[in-house]
């Protein structure tokens, strides 16, 4: 075990850190909300346009406790969930996690397939009736449970049903919140309910028990743009091991949650517990907080957990660097901390056992140019545990809204990946772009990936079907998300120096490229992205 540092042993750095910290509730009673407000230095998440960028911005958070998946009844068929539901077991929901857990939000998550739209309608007015800006938070929320089990409620049944797996669908308000069951053959599969979603600056999606023997989750069906989360905890057990596997290994971006998925309108019970790092107690505040994946995980809500990166918060993307100073500060109520790890892409490189309420530790790891993220699991004396959201160091994969940059209002650009990024002349150039469909497509259109220098000269390119031809866009569903990938050859004797990745998309038959327009409304120029930089070195 290596020493950490402790509440007793810190230095000058660390006691300035400690002075801006200011306690709210969270020494009132267990599972309290925001105790600590913290000023940080945040990496905001880089558009396409924008991506490398290291620039940080002043931002201050407090720490809000609550529960993202509970039920009001262990009632799976429609018709007898129809007898029992009431707006008074809503309304005992959302109270209890206000007066009872002293929970600071709450999403109450009824299976959508089980609702009625009168149900729904009653679901999202007693969350407008308890939403109240800094005293409580209620999210309009349902549960999309799109796996075997589903089958049985379509019409006509469907034995076939495939098992995509268990989403909740939260939104930042209550005008724009369509409820979309896993029964409905307009929204059955993923990229259905996807398309049929008002956009991920109103909606989120969060999986959830992803490998759960009878319910199992379909990782491939990940949505950068919407799943930008994980529940990594509830009350069947953590997930942290399957999350490691088939989520994070494979370079998916995801923060984490918790939610206790219980049936019995109790929320936080018996474990499960999302703490979002937001500046205030407010649906747009935390809901922006979800999106950008500044949450940490608890089995109970008596843990405090800060994790920074060279003074990014948790959840953050760092770009191009040879070494991370990582920093924690844990605070506990109910139980000294037993454990403290901190691991590197799902390994374990530090532990400490502080055997006290607090605890700090920082350490500086060196990287060279590759890519990795890293998280910090912290276990109690009574076995409580949490797990903060990772950081991603040199990760160039940059999800962005699914809206911007549009393209010819039929393709939204939503994320990629460049690497590696510096390499010598003649070498390969990986680029992975992700698109999503906003319309229905009748050509079959192609991107075209450039490397270009200060003189806009061409040192490498790629022309190439979205998904090199076996998937052309005229196949494609509204709302589907598709990966491209492609390879590109540096011309030998390329001078070493700067250059400048760039994207777009043509109409193969004309060469007449798809307008591009950024969010301000902008055509950018030449159609063109800029993705990335990279340096060819001698």
């Amino acid at each position: 075990m290596k020493k950490g540092i402790l509440a007793s042993n810190t230095s000058g750095r660390e006691d300035r850190a400690r002075q801006s910290i200011t306690r709210r509730r969270f020494l009132q009673t267990l599972g309290t909300g925001a105790g600590l407000l913290l000023t940080a230095r945040c990496a905001p998440t880089a558009t396409p346009t924008s991506a490398g960028s290291t620039s940080t911005k002043e931002t201050s958070y407090n720490v809000y406790f609550g529960d993202l998946h509970v039920h009001t009844s262990r009632i799976h068929q429609a018709d007898t969930f129809a007898e029992e539901f009431s707006r008074e077991q809503i309304e005992a929901a959302n109270s209890y996690a206000r007066d009872v857990m002293y929970h600071d939000f709450v999403s109450v998550t009824n299976h959508g397939y089980l609702l009625e739209d009168w149900m729904w309608e009653v679901t999202k007015e007693v969350a407008d009736e308890f939403t109240q800006d800094g005293v409580f938070t209620s999210f309009p929320a349902f549960e999309w449970t799109a796996s075997h089990p589903c089958g049985r409620h379509c019409d006509p049944p469907r034995q076939d049903y495939p098992a995509w797996g268990h989403r909740c669908v939260h939104f930042r308000d209550t005008n724009a919140s369509p409820l979309r069951r896993c029964n409905d053959p307009n929204y059955d599969t993923p990229m259905k309910l996807f398309g049929a979603l008002p956009g991920p600056d109103f909606a989120t999606t969060i999986p959830h028990h992803t490998s759960h023997p009878v319910h199992p989750f379909d990782w491939s069906t990940i949505n950068p743009a919407y799943d930008r989360l994980v529940e990594i905890v509830q009350f069947r057990d953590s997930y942290e091991t399957d999350i490691i596997q088939n989520g994070w290994a494979s370079e998916q971006i995801l923060g984490v949650v918790g939610g206790s998925d219980n049936h019995n309108g109790r929320p936080g019970k018996p474990r499960g517990i999302t703490a979002i790092l937001a500046p205030a107690l407010t649906r747009d505040a935390l809901f922006d907080a979800l999106r950008d994946r500044r949450t940490y995980a608890t089995s109970h809500g008596d843990i405090i957990l800060h994790f920074f990166g060279d003074g990014a918060i948790q959840g953050s993307i760092l770009t191009s660097r040879s070494s991370v100073t990582l920093g924690g500060e844990i605070d506990s109520k109910s139980e000294t901390i037993s454990l403290v790890e901190l691991l590197i892409d799902g390994q374990v490189i530090t532990s400490w056992q502080p055997n006290q309420a607090t605890f700090r530790f920082e350490e500086r790891q060196w990287l060279g140019e590759e890519q990795h993220y890293f998280y910090v699991r912290v276990t109690l004396k009574n076995g409580h545990q949490a797990w903060s959201s990772p950081i991603w160091v040199n990760n160039h994969f940059i999800p962005t809204a699914p809206s911007w940059p549009n393209l010819g209002q039929v393709l939204a650009f939503l994320a990629h990946d460049v690497r590696p990024r510096r390499l010598p002349a003649g070498e390969t150039l990986h680029v992975t772009l992700f698109w999503q469909a906003l319309g229905d497509m009748d050509r079959d259109y192609s991107a075209f990936i450039h490397v270009v220098g200060d003189d806009d000269r061409i040192w490498a390119q790629q022309d190439a079907m979205l998904q090199h031809g076996d998937y052309p866009t005229s196949s494609w569903n509204i709302g589907q998300t598709v990966k491209g990938e492609y390879e590109l050859q540096l011309a030998q004797g390329t001078p070493p120096g700067e250059y400048t990745v760039k994207a777009g998309v043509y109409y193969w038959e004309t060469g007449e490229r798809l307008p591009v327009w950024d969010e301000s409304g902008q055509r950018l120029p030449g159609d063109t992205m800029v993705l990335d930089h990279i340096r060819i070195t001698d």
